[in-house]
């Protein structure tokens, strides 16, 4: 099944804050593309009722990566202060990242995959480079060979975005 924004409207009926991201998050962003599966952190208080929540997104028929700290993912942090920016969606109880922080997200991973998304939604939402040189400031990266990694693909990105031209105000 595609994931779509009305194949998500179900999860309003889960009383809990949810953050989505991934690919699934991409139509919030102006991006029309497809996926098959969705990256959730959802908030609970206990192991039960986060197995509950979960076991209900998977009844639904969502194939669903659920987690209650999205920050555990990845080696690379999200930058400081990103639960703060998130932004609500109009399935109630459901947000996004915010765009710049959403384009950080994707490229802890970097795949190529991931390189195309934040690119689509550097396009769609008017992103300036120096907006997202500016966010990576509020980066803690760890002593580890994995921050030398992850420089890579940011400088890769970077480039591309700079050499397609970017919008007024790089």
């Amino acid at each position: 099944m595609d994931v779509t924004p009305e194949a998500l409207e179900h999860l309003g009926d889960i009383p809990r804050r949810k953050l989505l991201v991934g690919g699934a998050a991409l139509p919030f962003y102006g991006v029309n593309r497809g996926t098959l599966d969705i990256d959730l952190e959802i908030q609970a208080d206990s192991q039960e009722e986060f197995d509950r929540i979960r076991e209900a997104i998977e009844a639904s028929g969502l194939v669903a990566d659920v987690t209650a700290n999205f920050e555990g993912w990845g080696m690379i942090p999200l930058p400081e202060g990103f639960r703060e920016r998130v932004i609500p969606t109009p399935i109630r109880n459901l947000f996004v990242l915010d765009p710049v922080d959403y384009v950080f997200s994707k490229l802890r991973r970097g795949t190529e995959q991931d390189i195309e998304d934040c690119l689509a939604v550097v396009r769609a939402r008017a992103i300036r480079p120096r907006d997202i040189r500016e966010r990576k400031r509020l980066l803690r990266l760890p002593l580890d060979p994995v921050s030398h990694v992850f420089n890579r693909i940011f400088d890769r990105f970077m480039e591309a975005i700079e050499s397609e031209g970017s919008p007024e105000g790089a």
